[in-house]
């Protein structure tokens, strides 16, 4: 979903910002659309480029398996397939020409986008013809010339001409900057079975036969029942096969979700199954994470055939990073924390256009019992969600809550008595609970306004509270370091320093706030809420003989508060 809607936004990007239509693009309005490079308009001229592989029969092949002409990457590679069944074995020129010139149906295309009003850019056009043509008389230097002339711009984003490029580059004896154009070609969006081929077949010159056979695994999961792709992808799959004591069954166990566009929206997801993964873990540094690490969430995916290789980091031996190339605005990374023998701890971020999602999840050998059992006591309430809050959290309604405002009940489950209808709209510190109805987890707190009752966490799966500060015992609050850090715990008992004057009880953590009352000079009181950060002072909901405010520990250099150790 998340890339189709990535995809969508990006496509509306382009109509809104691109320039006044060129004279392709108008002649195209008038009914004369660029398909690809099939197309009548280029089709007499890339045929003319060569008499060994048969152009146009190809064509008509790639007209008959996609009609459409939306640069189906699965009609591609079948299209390659019988290209280059064309060529005499051993035959290196036919087999990269073989290449190029599937490359070149799909040159001139939007790609998965022929619903978009698009002609390619002049450069492509004559750029294209010409490195043919050099390439089928032997100046692979003239050949990668006419290719560097049609570099993708801002409204461009064919992936077809880095692997041309590519493809010379190795053939002119050049292969980290062919690696370059292929770190271009699986940066973006879309789906390339014939950039994973052709890359394998320069790792394996290389001799770097894991990566080799990573690429021609990803290759493998092109679902298809053309037989001639078939038998080619059997025959590369044996040449490079798997190492096997490398690749293990894993499974990956969700636990929560969030997503932001103009609301976040965070879920529980640690009721769901955990999902089938072959997992290779290298701890070779000169190797690099060579396939694009697709997104192990989305559900489009085969994950029976899905592979990832990892890679340790050189500085922590328990914890992996990748960075997942970028495309557009698109980028994204993921962190692997082990946190015990053989489970790890899983953390993926990705920002895109208007927004970011996350994801945390846990991963275990298949055979592994479910490494969520650990999290059982987050879990207070029968299938309910796994709860983030605790006795002295401070919260507040999430980003959606002017919708969906947390409710505020004189008891779990029971009368409202008040809401927070936008996110931040004063406080609640937890004092009691948890208490469950059915499966919803509701916990009792004190508004910063002062109302007192009972709020439901979730409502099924999604959070309708979150917490505004980091766990009572840390020394931050809020997200920020105060000019003091903290000395009082929620449970404990406090007093007062004598010779400072009495502490003031308000009634929201700000000195702006309404005094509810105060506490004497060494006079103790009950910490049972808090800390909150507020202008670098530090906030601790109190109760002195029954009057219960906000008061501050202090402001540097002068503690007022200290805690009572007994």
């Amino acid at each position: 979903m998340r890339r189709s809607l990535l995809f969508a936004l990006v496509i509306l990007g382009i109509l809104v910002i691109r320039p006044a239509p060129t004279p392709q693009a108008q002649a195209q309005n008038n009914g004369t659309m660029w398909v690809d490079g099939c197309d009548t308009k280029i089709i007499d001229t890339l045929a003319a480029t060569t008499d060994v592989i048969d152009y146009r029969a190809a064509c008509d092949f790639y007209r008959e398996c996609d009609p459409v002409g939306d640069g189906d990457p699965v009609c591609q590679i079948e299209t390659f397939v019988r290209m280059v069944d064309q060529c005499p074995a051993d035959d290196q020129q036919c087999h990269d020409g073989a290449i190029l010139m599937s490359a070149a149906i799909l040159a001139f295309d939007f790609p998965r986008g022929e619903w978009i009003d698009w002609v390619p850019p002049q450069t492509v056009i004559d750029g294209v013809p010409q490195a043919l043509t050099a390439f089928w008389s032997g100046d692979d230097a003239a050949a990668l010339a006419a290719y560097q002339l049609t570099a993708p711009d801002d409204f461009f984003f064919d992936a077809m001409l880095p692997l041309s490029r590519a493809v010379l580059y190795q053939r002119l004896g050049q292969p980290d900057e062919a690696l370059a154009e292929y770190q271009t070609i699986f940066g973006w969006y879309f789906e390339q079975p014939l950039a994973s081929y052709a890359r394998s077949q320069l790792y394996a010159d290389l001799g770097r036969l894991d990566e080799a056979s990573f690429d021609v695994a990803e290759l493998a999961t092109i679902s298809s029942d053309d037989a001639p792709l078939q038998n080619f992808v059997a025959a590369v799959t044996a040449q490079y096969p798997l190492d096997e004591s490398k690749t293990q069954e894993w499974l990956v166990y969700s636990v929560n979700t969030s997503s932001e566009y103009v609301v976040v929206a965070v879920h529980d997801r640690s009721l769901t199954a955990p999902r089938p993964i072959r997992l290779a873990v290298y701890d070779d540094l000169d190797l690099i994470l060579t396939i694009g690490l697709k997104n192990w969430r989305a559900s489009d995916l085969d994950a029976a055939h899905e592979l990832v290789q990892v890679l340790y980091r050189s500085d922590d031996p328990t914890t992996f990073t990748l960075i997942y190339p970028s495309y557009d605005d698109n980028y994204g990374s993921m962190t692997l924390t082990e946190i015990a023998p053989n489970v790890y701890q899983g953390f993926e971020e990705i920002g895109f256009f208007e927004g970011y999602s996350s994801w945390t999840f846990m991963l275990a050998p298949a055979d592994a019992p479910d490494p969520r059992l650990a999290l059982s006591d987050r879990r207070h309430c029968e299938n309910g969600i796994l709860s983030r809050l605790d006795i002295g959290s401070v919260v507040t309604g999430v980003d959606y809550s002017d919708r969906f405002p947390l409710l505020i009940a004189d008891t779990p489950g029971g009368t409202v008595i008040g809401d927070i209808k936008v996110p931040y709209e004063g406080y609640i510190t937890v004092i009691g609970g948890p208490e469950c109805v059915g499966s919803v987890t509701w916990w009792e707190g004190i508004h910063s306004n002062g109302t007192r009752g009972w709020f439901a966490e979730h409502v099924e799966d999604m959070y309708y509270a979150q917490s505004v500060t980091m766990r009572p015992d840390t020394p931050f609050c809020a997200g920020q370091l105060p000019a003091l850090s903290p000395r009082l715990t929620v449970g404990t008992s406090a007093i007062v320093l004598p010779d400072l004057g009495a502490n003031n009880l308000r009634r929201e953590p700000s000195v702006e706030a309404e005094s509810v009352g105060a506490i004497p000079p060494d006079t103790t009181f009950e910490v049972i809420g808090g800390p909150v950060c507020v202008d670098d002072t530090v906030w601790w909901y109190a109760d002195y003989e029954g009057v219960q405010g906000w008061t501050a520990e202090g402001q540097a250099p002068d503690y007022w508060v200290a805690p009572i150790v007994e």
